[in-house]
């Protein structure tokens, strides 16, 4: 089958994203749960002693030992959303291309070829998103420290500078 999609209407992409959807959605909930469940039930019971720390409720006191299990949960979570995302977005790729995909076979190669650019990807993406916020609030900084001397109508006009960035 050819791996080219052709041009679509506006109604053509809905209805493909609802078939889609249709199609993948029993296989992205297996995988979506082989992924995350085990992390999401560290990762509760981490958090219920972090923050029975910070609350003082079950009389251990906040330390290092309390932080360690919360810090390692949150980067195993972390993991595992990555490695769902990588093979939710195998299954739909394949699906998108009209090439059926199994459960097995995208686990299968989401552990085998796909984990190394997905993490590549995370990092870029992540590098982006933060990025972009620090940029956007260097320029918010910048812009709110020329205002220590301003008038109202010029602070009026570098704010509004500022709404594009916002």
């Amino acid at each position: 089958m050819s791996s080219t999609i052709l041009p679509m209407t506006l109604g053509d992409i809905f209805e493909r994203t609802a078939t889609l959807a249709g199609r993948t959605f029993t296989r992205n909930i297996l995988v979506a749960a082989v992924f995350l469940v085990i992390p999401a039930v560290v990762m509760t019971g981490a958090a219920r002693g972090f923050y029975a720390a910070i609350a003082g409720t079950t009389g251990a006191h906040l330390s290092f030992l309390t932080i360690l299990p919360f810090i390692g949960s949150t980067i195993l979570m972390e993991l595992a959303f990555l490695f769902a995302e990588i093979a939710i977005s195998y299954i739909v790729g394949k699906e998108m291309l009209s090439e059926p995909v199994s459960f097995r076979e995208a686990l299968r190669d989401t552990f085998q070829r796909k984990w190394l650019s997905g993490l590549g990807q995370a990092f870029l993406k992540y590098v982006v998103v933060f990025g972009g916020l620090g940029i956007i609030v260097g320029i918010f900084i910048a812009l709110d420290s020329e205002t220590k001397g301003a008038s109202t109508a010029e602070r009026g006009i570098l704010m509004l500078f500022q709404v594009p960035f916002f």
